[in-house]
């Protein structure tokens, strides 16, 4: 009886061990079961905010392309006149089939009290640390443009337009592409007096800021033509 007992205590202990295995099997059937569900949850996760953030650097380096996070780009235009002079709309010429140079066009107005006679004009990003004159490669004379205005009276004006403009190593401002800015100083050469062997004087007549831009100087002179040929038939002067 006793042998019986003790069969049946075992079969017992048998019994729950069985019973345990299994437990422990489905336990580890259920915990693999989730980790996969994690795991393919996780997987979405990544696919769902991977294309987002991929299409959000796409955009973001067409943006780059186009200049956007160029600070030059809100840079704005500047025309800073020094007293007696007066400076405005200044743009620069984007490059053409006929020039790579990128010049510079602006409105011009003289109000020193006297007149001003063969009139020329240099622009530079810097000036010459001992003449005090544009800051170019081979200057000593070819700082300034040719004669932009014969004679200007006080309180005249007129467009200067074509104007070559030089970058702080003093090279050729040219070949940049529309929106590139460029900082620097306008120089004014004239005579106040009629005639030759008169004295020549050199100032500075404000502080530029502009940018490239679609319109040329061709389009600049063509304006001033066309404001000449208006303004004579009506007897105006025009800015």
């Amino acid at each position: 009886m006793f042998i019986y007992f003790v069969i049946f205590i075992i079969n017992i202990q048998n019994l729950n061990y069985y019973e345990f295995v299994i437990n422990m099997s489905n336990k580890n059937h259920c915990l693999k079961h989730s980790q996969k569900k994690k795991a393919q949850s996780a997987m979405e996760y990544l696919m769902t905010y991977g294309w987002a953030i991929l299409i959000i650097a796409v955009v973001l380096a067409a943006l780059d392309m186009l200049g956007i996070f160029n600070g030059a780009t809100f840079l704005g235009t500047s025309c800073l006149s020094t007293p007696g002079y007066e400076c405005s709309s200044p743009l620069f010429s984007a490059v053409t089939a006929s020039t790579s140079n990128n010049l510079l066009t602006f409105n011009f107005t003289q109000t020193t009290g006297h007149t001003m006679y063969n009139i020329a004009f240099a622009c530079a990003a810097s000036a010459n640390a001992i003449s005090g004159l544009p800051n170019i490669v081979g200057g000593s004379g070819t700082e300034f443009s040719t004669i932009s205005f014969s004679v200007l009276p006080s309180g005249g004006s007129g467009i200067v337009s074509g104007l070559v403009c030089y970058t702080s190593n003093g090279n050729v401002f040219a070949s940049h592409p529309i929106g590139t800015p460029f900082a620097g100083q306008i120089w004014v050469q004239y005579n106040q007096q009629q005639g030759a062997g008169k004295a020549t004087l050199i100032a500075i007549i404000a502080k530029l800021t502009a940018k490239v831009s679609v319109a040329t100087s061709s389009n600049a002179a063509i304006l001033v033509n066309s404001l000449s040929t208006i303004c004579s038939n009506i007897n105006c002067k025009y800015s």
